[in-house]
């Protein structure tokens, strides 16, 4: 192995790693224990290696980290740095304590009795990897992990949960269950149990009491937009459950916000402005590429741009053909597309901005026009034809896998995921629903109304690259949003309601069950459904020898099509 196993294109400012402070009953971490949130701590601490990547023998290697508070306050344990990635392609992990995803492995550094003053360093914990072949100095010494900072909440799973609690505390927390359920006020729902990290008193409102919110708030964002510093309103809810409208400012300090209206609470709350996110620099990493059929959650673009956005899914049409689904400013190029316009997988972005035949997996079909002068875009959508061989129905393995045919209206606080080109699987809650806001396609602001606002567990949710990203839920991995736009730091995202997007489009979610036969209405179970479609001939042809032929005359129709625009 030489030199050039170190990614050249790989760049990181500084070293990082996940680090995350877990609030555990025990002092080590268990397989079965389940992560319940996480905060971002990435300020408080600071990741140090102790002994650079070093030989152990057999292929093996490991690095002694220990992490530093440098926060003005206490931390308490359990600690864990998760190791995100690495600037060597071919080393795995081994003796990781758990994972936090698929992709994500974890170590102990700090047990769930330990502490971290001011200033205190950890105890150094060392961290193994294995590679397949002899790693040379040159690539010992260039090598860095990738990490993030995370507090998180977790269920342990003990064969005896209650043996560790004391008899007082197990009659304080009967009596308190007591009192929520005797409090629970009328017309809503107690505070779910299990895995819901909602806060204490949170109740879950009715339809109705949001309905009510919603119709307040279309009038109230009728008279108060546009206003300069605003970028959009939405319906919310409060730390207990109330519903309320949002207002979302560009930067604190706005005046004229008032506190209420109709006798409803306004709460304002600092996004930024919103954009879309689909403009990325260029990218060669050869591993963009996907074997066809590519799964969905990767780089796609229109060949006629040097651009780059993220395939949403693929859908059904109701006459059997298969498209990919993905925004109009990332297929359509924000209008100025044309049908028939090849899609590339990567977009061009990532493959040096070169034309490549080899890369198409579809033709535009079709897009809704954005009105930048109107006051009704609902959304930013487009499809392309594609088939079974090129385009599959399912995230890689590092995502949430294959969403469900079956979609679902979000509701407010809802935990929500999606899988994008850039920031891969991000996770997230429903912060507002029937939002009105602006969003800056580079030369002015557009507004869209009945959008859904996500606010990410961490920073960096949704970023350039990330547009036409699916929104699903978590963990049932129900569509329900098409993430098309963002804030500047991607803690806020704004998608289109899927239900709208499909319904313009004629098309249903495929989730590659030949049994459901894709379509619309009650026609799930016609012939031909799945991924089958060498049985339906073409007219005035043979079954099988009219595909090749189209195939054929469509693929001769982009070589000259390709041609021209290189002589251009």
């Amino acid at each position: 192995m030489h030199a050039r196993d170190v990614r050249s294109g790989w760049k990181l400012i500084s070293i990082h790693a996940v680090i995350l402070a877990a609030v555990l009953s025990a002092a080590s971490l268990d397989a079965k224990d389940e992560i319940l949130g996480k905060e971002d701590i990435s300020d408080a601490v600071e990741l140090k290696i102790k002994q650079t990547f070093r030989y152990s023998g057999k292929n093996t290697y490991s690095v002694s980290v220990a992490i530093t508070n440098r926060s003005k306050r206490l931390i308490r344990g359990p600690i864990v740095v998760g190791v995100e990635d690495t600037n060597v392609d071919s080393v795995n992990v081994l003796n990781a304590d758990k994972m936090l995803d698929e992709k994500t492995p974890a170590f102990l550094l700090l047990k769930a009795d330990g502490q971290l003053k001011s200033g205190q360093t950890s105890q150094p914990r060392k961290i193994e990897f294995r590679a397949s072949d002899r790693l040379t100095s040159r690539v010992r010494r260039e090598f860095k992990m990738q990490h993030k900072v995370y507090r998180l909440r977790v269920r342990t799973d003990r064969t005896n949960p209650e043996g560790d609690k004391t008899r007082k505390e197990k009659k304080k927390q009967k009596t308190g269950d007591r009192k929520i359920k005797k409090g629970t006020p009328t017309g809503g729902r107690p505070r779910r149990g299990g895995t819901d990290d909602d806060p204490d008193g949170f109740r879950e409102p009715s339809e109705k009491e949001v309905e009510r919110v919603m119709d307040a708030q279309d009038r109230f964002t009728e008279n108060f937009l546009p206003k300069e510093g605003v970028v959009g309103t939405a319906t919310g809810l409060n730390e207990k459950g109330k519903p309320e409208i949002k207002v979302f400012l560009t930067r604190a300090g706005i005046d004229g916000v008032p506190k209420s209206f109709e006798g409803i609470a306004i709460q304002t709350e600092v996004t930024g402005e919103l954009f879309t996110h689909w403009q990325s620099e260029s990218s060669a990493d050869p591993r963009d590429r996907f074997p066809r059929p590519v799964p969905i959650g990767v780089s796609v673009g229109n060949s006629r741009s040097c651009s780059s956005g993220t395939i949403a899914c693929r859908v059904r049409g109701s006459d059997g053909k298969l498209y990919a689904l993905s925004n109009n400013h990332v297929l359509g190029l924000t209008n100025r597309g044309d049908s028939g316009d090849d899609v590339v997988q990567p977009g061009r972005a990532d493959s040096r901005c070169q034309r490549i035949l080899g890369n198409v997996i579809g033709d535009v079909t079709r897009f809704v026009k954005i009105q930048h002068e109107a006051r009704n875009n609902r959304i930013d959508a487009a499809i392309a034809q594609v088939t079974a061989e090129t385009l599959g129905t399912s995230t890689p393995a590092n995502g949430y896998g294959a969403p469900t045919s079956t979609t679902v209206r979000p509701k407010l606080r809802a935990r929500v995921q999606k899988y994008g080109r850039t920031t891969r699987l991000t996770k997230g809650r429903v912060s507002g629903i029937n939002a009105t806001s602006y969003v800056n396609f580079g030369d002015e602001a557009t507004r869209f109304v009945g959008q859904i606002i996500v606010r990410g567990d961490e920073a960096g949710f949704i970023k350039s690259g990330d547009s036409g990203s699916l929104l699903v839920t978590d963990p049932d991995r129900q569509p329900c949003g098409l993430l098309f736009a963002g804030s500047r730091g991607g803690k806020y995202a704004v998608a289109n309601p899927i239900d709208e997007v499909l319904k313009a489009f004629d098309v249903t979610i495929d989730d590659g069950n030949a049994s459901n036969g894709g379509g619309s209405g009650s026609n799930g179970g016609r012939a031909g459904g799945g991924d089958r479609r060498a049985g339906r001939p073409e007219p005035g042809g043979k079954r099988g020898t009219a595909k090749t032929r189209v195939d054929q005359y469509r693929e001769e129709q982009r070589r000259r099509r390709l041609t021209q625009r290189n002589d251009e």
